[in-house]
């Protein structure tokens, strides 16, 4: 060498071995690239795409040949993964998502024995099968049959017509010197549907409570009688308006019926108000024809009770009414949860899955695990609430609650993990794709249906959703994740759609024809390149404001330094 340097051949020999073994041995352990490439992805899907295919066309033949065929994929599925465990860490990928879907098919196989296996009453079923088992009571065409025998040929004929005659739905009515009738408020405020409102011919305004859908306006006595439904509610409910509540547009509840009674066709007869109702009895499905004097006490119906055992046969007589007493609520069997097929869904589906994928994370550290847990956990709290109850108002109350909840206390606590440790644990740095994505998700869209956006026009709401984009900004810095960061880039844009559109209601109302439509899109280019300014700062200076940020948050808990790693 020019050097003067002189190596001798044995130590060279010796270098270029260890060298070349190195290398070998690096080759063999490192995983290689794209694993088994797209292709291998591709025909996974497509593989997957089949089978449940199968498994759900197989279900519809006999519940025990899919029962078979999913426990047959299950042990295909968990004998390819026991296979790619030999070759390390290059199949990791393909390894981890067979676990995951053993662990539903786990699931899936519980559901199918306590759903099948355990017996449920013939009162548990959905009300779309019972409406078609049910025998009928007498339809409109022929309910002279139940009516009084001293009914007036106008209550006989307005029994006989059809629902949708000429007593169907009025959607409007003239009471007091006032215009009630359905519509949409055109002051922005509105979640999209349609509600009673007032009009004096100089103003239009809204009637409190705000009611969707009214309709069946009639004025019977000295009031004004209709069917409505709260904001948020799920049954119509028969409201009135007297003179008092025409001047300060105010509706008074007069009866909230059982859940599941369709009311319609609301008419004032020989000196009463009459209205057709529709619902489902344990044994039949009715359709029957109620009366009331104008309160709640007064309400009769004309099968002598809501959910008779047997058909009427003949007229009832024409007997004073006594209006002390109460009528029987009918049995409403969708309140009635399958206790028996939820409890095995807890014990055959739910636990075994959880214990699976907790052994599975434990033993192999496979961070997909976290999906089966997560997901698993939530299935397991929401059947326990339905063993309980699975009256619907109710559900959707817990449902609503529970799910924003548990994904914002999910991700607050990997957040303040984040936060507090400079470095994360080995088993859960590999589960951050999975907890972000999941977490963020979730709780992306439990904001939209909480608030009802974009839908709804109430203001707060808008403010709400609006204050919700910095947090998802600073999560995003915090847990060094892109998913919160997207979700809150959705988010803006959604807000400043809606900006845009507001500023246009304002100057056109809403009139959105060739230049208020260029206005709005200009508007929200505008606001698009005030975006787009931010983002190309937040890139320049990334690691800066993530500094920033996760040292003020850290300062705040306390905490100047984060806490070191554990080893898990």
């Amino acid at each position: 060498p020019r050097s003067g340097l002189v190596v001798p051949a044995p130590v060279c020999a010796r270098r270029l071995a260890a060298s070349c073994a190195a290398s070998m041995a690096a080759k063999d352990e490192a995983p290689a690239p794209g694993g088994a490439g797209v292709l291998g992805w591709l025909g996974f899907v497509i593989v997957n795409i089949a089978i449940w295919g199968i498994i759900i066309v197989s279900s519809v033949v006999s519940w025990a040949v899919g029962f078979v065929v999913t426990l047959i994929y299950t042990g295909v599925l968990i004998g390819m993964a026991f296979c790619l465990r030999r070759y390390g860490a290059r199949f990791a990928a393909f390894e981890n998502l067979l676990w995951v879907l053993s662990c539903w098919c786990v699931f899936i196989l519980g559901a199918y024995l306590s759903i099948n296996v355990i017996p449920a009453p013939d009162l548990q079923r959905s009300d779309a099968t019972r409406a078609m088992d049910l025998p009928m009571s007498p339809g409109y065409a022929d309910f002279g049959a139940v009516l009084p025998a001293n009914s007036s040929d106008e209550l006989r004929q307005w029994a006989a017509e059809p629902s949708m005659g000429t007593h169907a739905a009025p959607s409007f009515a003239a009471y007091e010197g006032q215009f009630f009738f359905r519509g949409a408020p055109d002051d922005g405020q509105s979640n999209g549907g349609d509600i009673l409102l007032k009009s004096n011919a100089s103003a239009v305004v809204r009637v409190a409570p705000e009611l969707e859908a009214p309709r069946s306006f009639v004025v019977f006595g000295s009031a004004l009688y209709f069917i409505g439904r709260q904001v948020g509610g799920l049954q119509s409910d028969l409201w009135s308006i007297d003179a008092v509540g025409a001047a300060t547009a105010t509706a008074s509840l007069v009866k909230r019926f059982t859940k599941g009674h369709q009311v319609h066709s609301l008419d004032s007869i020989d000196g009463r108000l009459y209205m057709k109702a529709e619902y489902i009895c344990p044994t039949r499905y009715v359709k029957t024809i109620m009366w009331t004097t104008g309160t709640a006490e007064g309400f009769r119906n004309l099968l002598g009770s809501d959910c008779p055992t047997s058909p009427a046969t003949t007229p009832p007589p024409h007997v004073p009414v006594n209006p002390t007493a109460q009528p029987q609520p009918p049995v409403d069997v969708d309140d009635v949860p399958p206790r028996a097929q939820l409890l095995g869904l807890v014990l055959m589906s739910c636990l075994p899955m959880l214990t699976i994928a907790g052994l599975i994370l434990w033993k192999f550290r496979m961070p997909g695990m976290f999906f089966n847990l997560y997901y698993g956990f939530l299935i397991l709290v929401a059947v326990l609430f339905f063993i309980g109850t699975i009256e619907r108002d109710a559900v959707e109350i817990f449902l609503k609650t529970f799910l924003t909840l548990y994904s914002a206390g999910a991700l607050l606590a990997f957040t303040l993990t984040c936060l507090l440790r400079e470095v994360l644990p080995e088993l859960l740095e590999s589960m951050r794709d999975w907890i972000v994505a999941l977490t963020s998700l979730l709780l992306f869209a439990m904001i939209h249906i909480d608030l009802q956006v974009p839908p709804t026009g109430v203001a707060w709401a808008w403010v709400v959703y609006a204050l919700t984009i910095p947090p998802w900004m600073v999560i995003s810095v915090s847990v060094g994740h892109m998913m919160p960061l997207v979700l809150g880039s959705l988010s803006t844009f959604i807000v400043a759609w809606k900006i845009s559109r507001e500023i246009v209601r304002a100057i056109y109302g809403d009139n959105l024809s060739e230049v208020p439509m260029l206005v709005l899109l200009a508007i929200l280019a505008l606001q698009g390149i005030a975006i787009i300014v931010g983002a190309i700062f937040y890139a320049k200076h990334r690691e800066a404001i993530g500094d920033v940020v996760r040292g003020s948050l850290r300062r705040c808990m306390g905490r100047q330094k984060p806490l070191m790693p554990v080893e898990m």
